[in-house]
């Protein structure tokens, strides 16, 4: 397999990891179910894939804007911890029996990958 093949399908997982970060929390506007094991998936996919995606470009001697990508790999990180200490707090809530919502973590973290996304698109 060569490293544009490798680049491509790390892509195609970045990509999927950006909607199942996002998706869900469009979605939770309508939904009566918590939404941030998806997410928590899709931001962990989000920062794997980033930095894979950093390593095939530089194997390949494409040029990475090496500022850009700290920026995503912050708000990546952003996301994904704050998802984690939702997922924490959202756990820790049910082994009490009590009910927490975690709307707002979602929303920011949702946010976050959006910002991430827009950076990724307009600074080129």
């Amino acid at each position: 397999m060569s490293f544009e093949t490798l680049r491509l399908a790390l892509l195609v997982l970045h990509f999927v990891g950006l909607a199942a970060l996002i998706g869900p929390a469009l979605l939770r506007s309508v939904a009566s179910w918590t939404v941030v094991p998806i997410m928590l998936t899709g931001a962990a996919i989000q920062v794997a894939t980033g930095n894979g995606l950093i390593a095939a470009n530089q194997l390949q001697g494409m040029h990475v804007i090496e500022a850009k990508m700290i920026i995503k790999l912050a708000l990546a990180l952003a996301s994904l911890v704050l998802l984690i200490v939702a997922a924490v707090r959202l756990r820790k809530a049910r082994k009490r029996g009590k009910h927490l919502e975690a709307r707002a973590a979602e929303r920011a973290a949702a946010g976050i990958g959006g910002l991430a996304l827009v950076t990724a698109v307009i600074w080129t």
